[in-house]
């Protein structure tokens, strides 16, 4: 978990440090959104790999079953 977490970390400095350069503030904005919905899924399955996935829960909760 902590591998994964340092190496988002990484990769997001990179990116934000180039976005920063060209000047768009808001996609910085739109970028850690991003990362930061990453690091919460990738938690949850990390954390426990055998529960049911997103895909799951979201086909649940439209009524599909699969």
């Amino acid at each position: 978990m902590i591998l994964f977490t340092v190496l988002v970390i990484l990769v997001s400095a990179f990116e934000i440090m180039d976005l920063k350069s060209k000047g768009q503030r808001k996609d910085i904005a739109v970028y850690l959104g991003a990362v930061i919905v990453t690091l919460a899924l990738g938690y949850l399955y990390l954390s426990n790999p055998n529960r049911e996935s997103i895909a799951g829960f979201l086909t649940d909760m439209i009524g599909f079953h699969l």
